[in-house]
């Protein structure tokens, strides 16, 4: 039985823990679109698995979108970006893992060190390359947020 705060659609909560071939352990988080889940899959790897809301997996172009958007994710990587492990985007809900990273909530951490701004230091960047390196990142963030369902 999942916890009474893992709020997801029905056909997930019927599923008595499981999606795709993944067991949930708990929810990490949550947002406009889905539910952040720490699954475990068979082999003992830990995921962090999106599962997307009702409302949204019912929708054929929504689908449509997360199904691209799943596609592109597989092609990114890096140092600063957990992998794609599995997806099923047309799943009932569509869902996607990555790798787990362990780490303190972002609660957690404003709960110990409080709200303070980025600080130019902390990224042992100039404070001029800080602030208009965010600006640009946000910037395109919001252009591509336009057009996406993530």
């Amino acid at each position: 039985m999942l916890p009474p705060d893992c709020e997801i659609g029905a056909q997930v909560a019927e599923q008595a823990l499981v999606i795709g071939r993944y067991t949930v352990e708990r929810r990490l988080g949550a947002g406009g679109m889905g539910i952040v889940y720490l699954a475990v899959s068979p082999s003992g790897r830990r995921v962090a698995m999106k599962v997307v809301r009702e409302e949204y997996g019912t929708d054929p172009a929504f689908r449509h979108r997360f199904a691209r958007e799943v596609d592109a994710a597989r092609r990114v990587s890096g140092a600063f970006t957990t992998a794609v492990v599995d997806a099923d985007p047309h799943g009932s809900p569509p869902w996607l893992a990555t790798l787990y990273v362990p780490g303190p909530t972002l609660e957690d951490e404003v709960d110990s060190r409080g709200h303070s701004p980025l600080t130019a230091a902390a990224l042992g960047m100039p404070a001029g390359t800080v602030k208009s390196t965010l600006h640009r990142a946000l910037a395109r963030l919001r252009q591509e947020l336009e057009h996406s369902c993530l």
